[in-house]
């Protein structure tokens, strides 16, 4: 006898559900997120500032010779210049979404989206 096992229908059937239950939890992780309304921008743990992504800007962060710019342009977010090795924050895609980041390790720049979190209709007691 070879070593090969005959695919069943019940094995079909499984691995069909799996794949379909994995589009389907995708799908909402990616659509169920809503736009976010503020930028929270820490520094080393502490707060730098807040800025409403509704409003188009150009800020920079200085933290001594670290500089961090980022632009704000129609509800998004892109880390666009920086003076770290590797430019991975540059690099990184565009933020818009409530609990997006982007993050530059070398200057410790956190640029989180916050903000217009999903209500609670009721509370279980």
């Amino acid at each position: 006898m070879s070593g090969f096992k005959i695919i069943k229908r019940a094995d079909i059937i499984l691995i069909a559900a799996i794949v379909v239950a994995g589009i389907w939890l995708s799908a909402v992780l990616i659509l169920g997120k809503s736009e976010g309304q503020t930028l929270r921008v820490t520094v080393d743990g502490k707060l730098y500032g807040t800025y409403n992504t509704s409003i188009d800007s150009t800020v920079t962060v200085s933290n001594g010779e670290d500089l961090n710019t980022f632009e704000i342009k129609n509800g998004r977010v892109d880390m666009v210049n920086a003076n770290c090795p590797g430019f991975d924050c540059v690099h990184e895609h565009s933020i818009g979404k409530h609990g997006e980041t982007i993050v530059c390790l070398p200057h410790k720049v956190v640029l989180e989206i916050t903000g217009n979190e999903k209500e609670v209709d009721a509370v279980a007691r």
